[in-house]
């Protein structure tokens, strides 16, 4: 059995009813939706052919001048290290230079539970580094891009960081 670009489109017709926190589902086009969250947040959901999957994305903002080149290395740093880890990746949005965060499921199998449970995921990650990155102007204070309660990550990020 085979997963396609029908499957995620039927699920992502079930996803807004059924899911509490989602005020609105826009497709944009016959294969990518903006999913519009309660608190403000949009996520974007793509279909991936080969190999099938949901491709999870959202923006987390810009990084303050003052800390792009160390919020770059961490980023590069976090993608190897979660590799395996957490189904995320950081990217920068060409042309205005945010940084996103990414993450692939395969559809294969997926169902609405499941992908309820990815969003609500991808979610929560996408809430915790848009914190440790978008931070004022003013803070100085450097924030490493480990993932939510993992101490062995975060402490790497931090002296790595602090190097």
């Amino acid at each position: 059995m085979s997963a396609d670009l029908s499957d995620l489109q039927m699920l992502m017709h079930q996803l807004g009813p059924a899911t509490p926190g989602i005020e609105a589902i826009v497709e944009d086009d016959i294969e990518s939706w903006e999913v519009q969250l309660d608190d403000g947040a949009t996520l974007c959901i793509a279909f991936q052919c080969e190999p099938a999957e949901a491709v999870f994305s959202c923006l987390l903002g810009p990084a303050p001048v003052h800390r792009q080149t160390e919020i770059y290395a961490a980023m590069l740093c976090a993608n190897l290290l979660y590799q395996g880890v957490a189904p995320i990746k950081f990217a920068l949005n060409h042309p205005a230079g945010e940084l996103m965060l990414i993450a692939a499921y395969p559809l294969l199998g997926m169902s609405l539970d499941s992908l309820q449970k990815n969003l609500s995921s991808f979610h929560a990650y996408a809430r915790h580094f848009a914190e440790q990155v978008v931070v004022e102007e003013s803070n100085t204070d450097a924030k490493p891009l480990a993932l939510p309660d993992d101490s062995s990550l975060s402490g790497y990020l931090t002296a790595h960081l602090q190097a």
